[in-house]
């Protein structure tokens, strides 16, 4: 409210040192006005102490035209809802397709479960060939800073986040629906392998979109816990699919389970072509830059920062170091699966929780990380990690040389442990 300062007994017309246009005139010089009753009518206005604390105007007999009031006060008022608004734009948006895309990402252990235990099953693979097959099979993985690099610098439709994600659904749909729907395409091997390096390519440029989404809408609106949303929503994916995936294999043949899997991908691609990048609240190139600057200088700037990037210290060492250590730790899931299905006929049940366990240990740790760890150096968490690693191959080693059973542990606790 404007302060009005009043001289109750003075005819004359007076004017607000706050704001000149503001005239405030006695009630001798508004009587052929009806004056507004109030709680103070009749009241001699002297001996109001403290109008400002009433709910009623004190001034019955004061007149403000509407061009008296002012219109600045209620500008900055909505622009300051505006801002407060749009401080997170796309928010709901943002969490459904970074929710559902991770959670799907986590849920192609549903597929892969069934894919393993066909071929480890009805297509008789040797262990070293199933070993073979899925290491040729993740190759796609290996260019993931390729595909990073080239969403970094290829717009498409002004957008270089979304577009992508489509494309990867788009293409894992492409790998998974010939095993659903095409008998050949689950029994002729060179086929097979097709179908998985075209999904596995569709699940890396989908990953990556993902990770460079959720990085740059967290850091434009400082959002620090999107991150541990989107691992959450992955490490839930994975214990379902890891769930679902040993019940359904009891009771239906895998291309169910390539079918149902197909249909998700189906409606990840539904619901995410309606999401719009601009919407998110995220910068577009104009019409100008796209026009002035190509797609080679673009993808040349972006590996000149990757490679000023990588002069650091501080980027090459660790980097080096993790590239080094995954190179040379051999990779025995297969092997291990044949060992336990074939070897061991443990039940596919007991594989899938052996699964849950360790996406349990996922969520838990991501949880933790989020709440207590955050403030610890990133090497000593990385040290852990390593160790956890080594040791669960130590594991492997155990349950190979039948280790447990002389220690009075059963084959099907030892697997479910690891």
């Amino acid at each position: 409210m404007i302060p009005l300062s009043i001289a109750s007994r003075s005819p004359v017309t007076k004017l607000s040192p706050d704001n000149p246009k503001i005239q405030i005139s006695s009630s001798t010089k508004l009587s052929h006005l009806k004056a507004v009753p109030c709680s103070f009518h009749r009241k001699n206005p002297n001996t109001i102490c403290n109008p400002a604390k009433s709910k009623t105007h004190p001034f019955g007999s004061v007149l403000i035209t509407p061009d008296h009031v002012s219109h600045k006060k209620g500008k900055i008022n909505r622009g300051y809802e505006e801002r407060r608004d749009s401080g997170h734009v796309g928010s709901q948006q943002m969490l459904g397709l970074c929710g559902f895309g991770y959670w799907m990402q986590g849920f192609r252990s549903f597929p892969w479960l069934a894919l393993n235990f066909h071929m480890a099953h009805n297509l008789n693979l040797h262990p070293s060939q199933l070993q073979l097959l899925q290491i040729s099979g993740n190759l796609p993985m290996v260019a993931k800073p390729l595909y990073g690099l080239l969403s970094d610098a290829f717009y498409i439709g002004g957008a270089h986040r979304v577009p992508y994600i489509l494309m990867g659904v788009f293409l894992q749909v492409l790998g998974w629906g010939p095993l659903a729907l095409i008998p050949v395409a689950r029994e002729a091997l060179p086929i097979l392998i097709s179908c998985i390096l075209i999904s596995n390519l569709g699940a890396s440029i989908t990953e990556v979109a993902n990770d460079a989404l959720v990085t740059e809408y967290g850091q434009k609106n400082r959002i620090g816990g999107l991150q541990s949303y989107a691992f959450m929503a992955l490490a839930v994916g994975g214990i379902l699919g890891n769930l679902l995936g040993g019940c359904f294999l009891q009771k239906t043949p895998p291309q169910t389970m390539f079918l149902v899997f197909s249909v998700l991908l189906s409606l990840q691609l539904a619901t995410s072509s309606i999401v719009r990048e601009k919407s998110l609240g995220l910068l577009e190139p104009s019409n100008h830059n796209l026009v002035k600057t190509s797609i080679w200088e673009n993808t040349r700037k972006q590996l000149s920062d990757l490679k000023t990037a990588l002069n650091e210290d501080s980027i090459s060492h660790p980097l080096t170091w993790i590239v080094a250590s995954i190179a040379t730790v051999p990779v025995l899931s297969g092997s291990i699966f044949c060992y336990q299905t074939q070897c061991l006929h443990l039940d596919p049940s007991i594989i899938g929780m052996s699964r849950v366990i360790g996406q349990i240990m996922l969520l838990s740790m991501t949880v933790l990380y989020d709440r207590y760890w955050k403030e610890v150096p990133m090497r000593k968490l990385v040290g852990a990690v390593q160790f956890l690693y080594a040791s669960s191959l130590l594991l492997d080693f155990v349950l190979v040389r039948q280790i447990n059973l002389k220690l009075g542990i059963s084959n099907e606790f030892m697997s479910s442990g690891l």
